[in-house]
């Protein structure tokens, strides 16, 4: 069991979003780890609080629900994912935000790594005019 806290700030042009914070403060079971590989589950009240262009908001205070789980691949790569569930207290069925990310991160020389990363966003609530669905890829290099 492991205490956890975490704040998400976020901001994105394309979704018409000015800002989407996450404040959020819990507790954490880890079901399984080894030398080369974990997965645990959280739970936590927070507050999803978004502004969108022109000023609509949405604020809510939700519960969330993550699963995370990482693998240890040959050659020092990493395989790593997460999933989250944020529904709101007041309106869980029609209020929610589901959030995944699966990345590998591949040693490159030294501190020096390649990084890829696949994420999905699903708003129930977006801005007017957006979709609800958001899938971003992304490739780079990471400084550890």
């Amino acid at each position: 069991i492991f205490v956890l806290g975490a704040f998400d700030a976020e901001y994105d042009e394309i979704e018409r979003l000015s800002y989407r914070l996450v404040p959020k403060a819990g507790l954490g079971y880890r079901l399984y780890k080894t030398e080369t590989a974990f997965f645990q589950l959280e739970t936590a009240p927070a507050y999803l609080g978004e502004r969108f262009f022109g000023g609509a908001t949405n604020d809510a205070f939700a519960l969330s629900f993550g699963a995370e789980g990482e693998y240890l691949l040959p050659w020092d790569a990493v395989l790593a994912g997460r999933a989250e569930y944020l529904p709101a207290v007041d309106d869980w069925a029609d209020d929610y935000l589901l959030r995944s990310e699966i990345s590998l991160t591949m040693p490159l020389v030294g501190f020096l790594n390649f990084r890829a990363v696949l994420a999905d966003q699903y708003d129930n609530t977006p801005a007017p005019g957006t979709e609800r669905n958001e899938l971003q890829t992304s490739l780079g290099l990471s400084v550890v």
